[in-house]
């Protein structure tokens, strides 16, 4: 088994929008694990982190001989739809559990890799 890490360079936006899922989004460029927003630890109020955010990240692969290729995700706040090429592939809901997503079946040359979390 091969890994290898896409925690570093993903584009991050507030709010989601179908056209997210063909187009390369241009936002903030953040590493994972990531805060939608910084909070004081003087001052918490769980309504400031609440809300729908969009990740994304572009990049290429090429699949050989009957491989299968899956992403893992430590955990994503508190419910995430994983979409491939446009393509959604998975639902989770558990901010604080691990999940696995194949991506096999959207899988291209280049691919552009989206998630859709709501923290509500």
């Amino acid at each position: 088994m091969i890994q290898k890490a896409l925690n570093y360079n993903w584009q991050f936006i507030e709010g989601f929008e179908k056209k997210y899922l063909k187009q390369p989004i241009k936002g903030s460029l953040v590493d994972i694990p990531h805060t939608v927003k910084e909070i004081p630890k003087n001052y918490f109020d769980q309504s400031l982190t609440e809300g729908v955010f969009t990740y994304q990240k572009a990049f290429d692969y090429s699949l050989k001989n009957h491989r299968r290729l899956f992403v893992t995700f430590e955990g994503v706040m508190s419910k995430a739809t994983v979409y491939l090429n446009g393509k959604e592939l998975s639902h989770h809901v558990g901010g604080y559990t691990r999940f696995k997503v194949e991506l096999t079946e959207a899988l291209k040359e280049s691919n552009l890799l989206t998630v859709r979390v709501d923290s509500h």
